[in-house]
């Protein structure tokens, strides 16, 4: 065999290893986190929300690890909608997709945020949930349609959920990037 076709034969299986690796690492993803419970359906009680927030649904990452989308149910993908505050937990209503539910003792904390993979913005501009998704502790991001309706959930939803964790700004003497947790009582 000559030089120029061994050449392209093994830059052939060097390109084809490399696009398998990143379509392993897409599965990967989507399968992430592993053992995913069935999407939460949105209850039978009658859906009158205590605040519902029109505006951008952004995406939903690991807690851990804000780059990575939680391909699964939808999550990782934009959509126009809403997020409303019900008495037995959070819906995340989407144009793009089935109307998502988190029922409130899966709640970890709610709060404005910076941003999520795929959308940063002002700052305290984003809602940000933070949740179990089974085992694995999640995060979605929501930009609401008016700046005002940002704290307005932020503060439906830790009075209606008063187990949830509240984070507060750290003090001028404290790291910018440090951030302590209170338990809201």
């Amino acid at each position: 065999m000559s030089t120029p076709v061994l050449s392209l034969i093994v830059g052939g299986l060097c390109v084809a290893a490399v696009c398998s690796l990143i379509v392993l690492s897409f599965l990967r993803r989507l399968r992430t986190p592993s053992e995913l419970e069935p999407a939460n359906q949105v209850p039978c009680e009658s859906r009158t929300p205590v605040l519902a927030v029109e505006g951008e649904y952004v995406s939903t990452t690991l807690a851990d690890r804000s780059f990575e989308r939680v391909g699964r149910y939808g999550l990782g993908v934009k959509s126009l909608g809403s997020l409303e505050v019900l008495p037995s937990g959070i819906v995340l209503a989407r144009s793009a997709d089935t109307d998502f539910f988190i029922p409130s003792h899966d709640l970890v904390h709610v709060e404005r945020g910076d941003g999520i993979v795929g959308k940063f913005v002002e700052k305290k501009g984003l809602i940000t949930v933070t949740w179990l998704l089974g085992s694995d502790m999640v995060t979605s991001g929501f930009r609401a349609r008016y700046a005002s309706d940002t704290q307005r959930f932020v503060d439906a939803a830790r009075e209606l959920y008063p187990h949830i964790v509240r984070f507060h700004e750290p003090s001028t003497q404290g790291s910018a990037h440090h951030q302590e947790f209170d338990d809201h009582e």
